[in-house]
């Protein structure tokens, strides 16, 4: 009976994991310029930094950014 939401929960991690998305996600503070070859795509604004999703070639031109490749996950803490 725990194969359903064992195998669900797999599903959901390999849908988010980098592996399965193409592109890196880029962290860029409020004013930083991007490259002006840039091929990104924004994913949210939240006022103070924006979450890019960018191409490899892309990402090696960047001087002002923080791979954030794993903030697609939900990570839970049990209470205690």
């Amino acid at each position: 009976m725990l194969r359903k939401p064992l195998y669900t929960a797999l599903a959901i991690q390999l849908m988010c994991t980098s592996a399965v998305n193409a592109g890196t996600k880029v962290m860029i503070k409020k004013g930083s310029p991007l490259p002006q070859s840039a091929d990104a795509q924004l994913v949210q604004d939240y006022g103070s930094f924006k979450i890019y999703d960018m191409d490899a070639t892309t990402v090696k031109q960047l001087k002002n950014g923080h791979i954030v490749d794993d903030m697609n996950m939900l990570l839970f803490e049990s209470f205690r």
